[in-house]
C-alpha cells in the first residue's frame, strides 16, 4: 500500500536522529529492520494527517517526534535486544508500540499486541500497521480487563505516559504475578517522586538508562 507523503524533515535529519540507538541495537547483538526509518517516516505522515481529523497527540509532540518520543520508544531495544513478544499497554497514537514493531519488522519469531481501549486510537493504529506492513495485533479493550490467561510466556510489558507509578502498579502487577511476563516502562525523571507507600512496598523497581535518552527505562517486578 502505498505511504502518506512524509513532512519536509530531511532523510538525512531522521537518519541522524535514531543512527546512534539502532548502532547501539546491533552493538548488543539485536536485530533492526532495514525499512525502518522509511516506516517511521511514513508513521509521522500519518501523524500529521490525522491533525486534520483530531489530534491524537499534543502540538509540541510533533517537533520532538524523532529526537525524543522516537528515540524513547527505540532505547526499549537497546535493553532489550532479544525480546520476541511485546505487550504495549494503552498504546494511544502508538508510541512506543508502532516504533517497536517497526524495529522488528521481517525480524522472525517476533509478536507486538497494543491494547488501547479507545475506539479512534484503536482504529488509527490499526490503519498505520495495515499502511506499513506492521504485524501487530491491536486490542481494543481496557487493561483492567486483560486476564493473566490470555497472556503467553517470555512476554514483555511496556508503556509510556499511561498512569502515575501507583496506578501503573495496580495495572501491571497481576500480569506479573502470573510469573509469565516482565515488565520495562519508560518513565520521567522525576518517577520517584510518584511512589506511594504501597508500591515502595511491593514492587521492586530498578532504574534502566540508554546513553543520549532523557527519558528513564524502569524495570519493574514483585519484591
Amino acid at each position: 500500500m502505498k505511504h502518506p507523503k512524509p513532512s519536509p524533515v530531511t532523510k538525512f535529519a531522521r537518519i541522524e536522529a535514531i543512527a546512534p540507538l539502532l548502532k547501539a541495537i546491533q552493538t548488543v547483538g539485536g536485530a533492526v529492520a532495514a525499512s525502518l526509518t522509511a516506516d517511521l517516516a511514513a508513521y509521522e505522515a500519518c501523524l500529521n494527517q490525522h491533525k486534520q481529523r483530531g489530534n491524537l497527540m499534543g502540538p509540541s509532540a510533533f517537533g520532538e517526534l524523532w529526537t525524543r518520543h522516537f528515540n524513547d520508544a527505540i532505547g526499549l531495544r537497546v535493553l532489550r535486544p532479544h525480546g520476541h513478544h511485546w505487550l504495549d499497554l494503552g498504546s494511544g497514537a502508538g508510541i512506543p508500540g508502532i516504533v517497536l514493531a517497526a524495529s522488528l519488522k521481517g525480524v522472525p519469531n517476533t509478536r507486538l499486541d497494543l491494547v488501547e481501549a479507545q475506539a479512534r486510537k484503536a482504529d488509527f493504529l490499526r490503519e498505520v500497521a495495515a499502511r506499513l506492513g506492521l504485524s501487530v495485533n491491536v486490542h481494543r479493550i481496557r487493561i483492567e480487563n486483560l486476564t493473566p490467561v490470555d497472556l503467553p510466556g517470555n512476554l514483555t510489558i511496556t508503556a509510556r505516559a499511561l498512569a502515575p507509578m501507583p496506578r501503573l502498579w495496580q495495572l501491571i502487577k497481576p500480569m506479573l504475578a502470573s510469573g509469565k511476563a516482565s515488565a520495562l516502562v519508560i518513565k520521567g525523571q522525576n518517577w520517584r517522586n510518584e511512589l506511594d507507600a504501597q508500591t515502595r512496598e511491593e514492587a521492586r523497581i530498578t532504574e534502566e538508562n540508554v546513553e543520549g535518552v532523557n527519558a528513564r527505562y524502569l524495570s519493574i517486578r514483585w519484591r
